[in-house]
């Protein structure tokens, strides 16, 4: 083969098949034949051309070339590849990886396995507790000298010793009582915490500390817990403070929070809080209407042509009363006149669904300017 490598003699042709990955993660099999081989080089060859004549599928299968990189696409635009081009000298060639297996390194650690003997130690050494280990010591006479010495002392203290006495007998047995007699182990009451040294010096911030100590609990179980001992004095003093003072305790940004996003347990509704929403039977009838604005700009999806700089910013949704469907429109801005080309859409999907919409129900924020009260008459 030429200008491949230089030229190379030990060139192949066969069928490969590669596992690669797009651009969003999903794995592919590329099936080539009639592709060329060479062992001596780092890289395989990949054509776009014959990649596209081999799936037969006429122009769907193509690549654009770019300054930096090479972009195959297949499948309707559904799936692309981008392989950037080689920085190095003389090669400005696009570089496509395959998925990484660790096949061959099993393989090779098994063939290791098979070749070497596995060598395995116990992780700890068992020692019998009754007999104790041996002492080695650098000097040999040392150990002789003691091992006689000791042999020496058991001898005379075999020699010496005699049979005890009555009165040694009685103090043995008066010990042996004293021993065996329980002790009397007095235990302090547990139900009172340890004071601890006060963390603030201000009322205010130590009950918020201890509020943000006990996982966030209400006043009403921080009294409880202080009347069973469950807590350290001074936090029962600063309640029975709030108490009488008939102050409110120190306002939490978490359980505020909390609370806001908490959904309503009663579903009853009061005599003075009676629905006024039009009930709906069929579909069009009643359609709720709100916007929501995001923090964080979004993109704006495109499969062709130049890339924009525009960015979601908000939605308008819809809601049908009958049907409970709902109708996401996306917006580069908050203007009137993006949301009354979202109306306009959503009337659009929904007449393709021969549906004709009657009432909107909105608040008073974007929906009563007057280019959207136009577009509803």
């Amino acid at each position: 083969m030429r200008e491949y490598n230089g030229h190379t003699n030990s060139t192949l042709v066969g069928t490969v098949k590669w596992r690669v990955k797009d651009d969003n993660g999903k794995i592919h099999n590329i099936k080539l034949p009639n592709t060329y081989y060479s062992p001596s080089v780092e890289t395989r060859l990949l054509s776009p051309q014959h990649w596209a004549q081999v799936r037969g599928k006429k122009r769907d299968t193509y690549c654009v070339t770019y300054y930096d990189a090479i972009i195959m696409r297949w499948n309707r635009d559904k799936y692309q590849i981008t392989a950037p081009l080689d920085d190095r000298k003389h090669r400005n060639v696009g570089v496509m990886r395959s998925i990484s297996e660790i096949r061959n390194y099993l393989t090779s650690c098994q063939a290791f396995e098979e070749l070497n003997e596995t060598l395995a130690f116990p992780a700890a050494i068992n020692v019998d507790k009754e007999t104790e280990p041996a002492v080695v010591s650098d000097d040999e006479t040392s150990i002789s000298g003691q091992a006689s010495n000791e042999t020496n002392v058991q001898e005379q203290v075999t020699v010496n010793q005699e049979p005890p006495s009555s009165n040694q007998i009685e103090k043995q047995d008066d010990e042996g009582q004293m021993r065996e007699e329980p002790k009397e182990i007095i235990f302090e009451d547990d139900s009172k915490v340890d004071e601890e040294e006060p963390v603030y010096a201000d009322h205010k911030q130590e009950y918020m500390h201890w509020h943000y100590k006990l996982n966030h609990p209400s006043y009403t179980v921080m009294s409880r817990m202080a009347k069973q001992h469950m807590l350290p004095r001074r936090i029962t003093r600063i309640l029975k403070r709030l108490d009488k003072q008939d102050t409110k305790t120190p306002m939490c940004n978490d359980c505020c929070g909390a609370k806001a996003t908490r959904r309503p347990w009663r579903t009853g509704a009061g005599k003075g809080n009676a629905s006024h929403i039009k009930p709906a039977t069929r579909p069009g009838e009643v359609v709720s209407v709100d916007q929501l604005e995001s923090s964080i700009p979004g993109f704006v999806g495109q499969m062709t042509g130049k890339l924009t700089r525009q960015r979601i910013v908000g939605s308008t949704v819809y809601v049908d009363h009958a049907s409970d469907f709902s109708f996401v429109n996306h917006q580069t801005s908050m203007s009137s006149e993006e949301a009354a080309e979202s109306k306009l859409a959503f009337e659009k999907f929904a007449a393709s669904h021969g549906v004709n919409i009657k009432h909107y129900h909105a608040d008073n924020g974007r929906f009563k300017d007057n280019l959207f009260m136009r577009s509803i008459e």
